[in-house]
Formats: C-alpha cells, sequence, structure tokens
C-alpha cells in the first residue's frame, strides 16, 4: 500500500504482537565494534489509540548472543523509534554506536496492539 514494495504486520487486539526481523536468520548483517550505525525505514499505521509500530536496531556478538546496547536497561533491549495513531507513511530512523564486543547487526519492524502497520524503503549502513 503506496509503495512498491512493504512488509504488512497486522494485529487483531490490544495484546498482539507482531515482527519481521533477520534475528537468527543466519542474514545478520556484519559490522565494524565501535563505528556508528543507522537504521531508517517508512512506515505508515492504522492503528488503535494502544498500537505502536516500531523500527528497533539490535547488536550479536560473533558467538549470536545479545551485544549490550550501553545506557539501555537489558542487554537484549534495542534503539527504537516508534509511530502511534494512523498516519501516513513517516520516516523513523535510529542510530547507534556498536558495541565493542558486536560483530553483527539486527534489525526489528514490530507490531503490539491492535490495528495494521506498513513498513518499507529500508536502510542500514555506517553514519556518515
Amino acid at each position: 500500500e503506496g509503495l512498491p514494495y512493504s512488509l504488512k504486520l497486522t494485529g487483531r487486539d490490544t495484546e498482539a504482537k507482531a515482527y519481521w526481523s533477520n534475528y537468527r536468520t543466519g542474514t545478520e548483517i556484519p559490522i565494524t565494534p565501535g563505528k556508528e550505525y543507522v537504521f531508517t525505514g517508512l512506515v505508515k499505521g492504522d492503528l488503535a489509540p494502544d498500537g505502536v509500530a516500531e523500527i528497533r536496531l539490535h547488536f550479536f556478538t560473533k558467538e549470536n548472543r545479545w551485544a549490550p546496547i550501553p545506557g539501555l536497561s537489558a542487554e537484549w533491549d534495542g534503539v527504537t523509534a516508534e509511530l502511534k495513531g494512523k498516519k501516513e507513511w513517516t520516516r523513523l530512523t535510529v542510530s547507534c554506536r556498536a558495541p565493542e564486543n558486536a560483530a553483527k547487526a539486527v534489525l526489528f519492524f514490530r507490531l503490539t496492539g491492535k490495528g495494521s502497520a506498513w513498513f518499507g524503503a529500508a536502510e542500514f549502513g555506517e553514519k556518515k
């Protein structure tokens, strides 16, 4: 809807959770520890008041464990940008310095709550 290619996630009730990720698929993206990375994409929402669409950036170690991002409360937390409500295509962007023990980037598109969200035109790379 809107873009030639997009991912649609739908939640049927307020307890719904849905996501797409390259998490543990063998398609994690190799990165250089200590460099800053950016994950950006267009997101469109048709969400109930409780619904949230997110893009999330996480890192893994070479041993396929979460690489904790300094300043976040749990080792599996990632940097997050979110969209709520009924919105047309909106660019969401997150950036973060890769932890010193990181070897791979893990990207998430996530929906929680009732409604639908579309994700498209995603890009990931080293911050220029």
